[in-house]
């Protein structure tokens, strides 16, 4: 996905956000929420003035809850 968010080198692998007040309340499940990652930021074109994330679609969200499940499993049972 294409971002307008400002960045700078070495912000690979940062989050993108959305803080628009009325999308977080229509798309988030829970009340309380200022902001919903959408994306995680993988580069730039500089010459075009663009930036591009991957968009964190729910099988990816999913991938990573089960990820992070197992690393806190297993780093309960002592292998990390």
């Amino acid at each position: 996905m294409y971002h307008t968010c400002d960045t700078t080198p070495g912000n690979s692998g940062s989050s993108v956000m959305v803080t628009d007040e009325d999308f977080i309340p229509a798309y988030m499940l829970e009340e309380g929420f200022t902001k919903k990652c959408i994306g995680i930021h993988t580069g730039s074109e500089p010459l075009k003035h663009l930036n591009f994330a991957t968009l964190i679609t729910p099988d990816i969200a999913n991938w990573m809850m089960r990820e992070a499940k197992i690393y806190v499993d297993e780093r309960e049972q002592g292998q990390w």
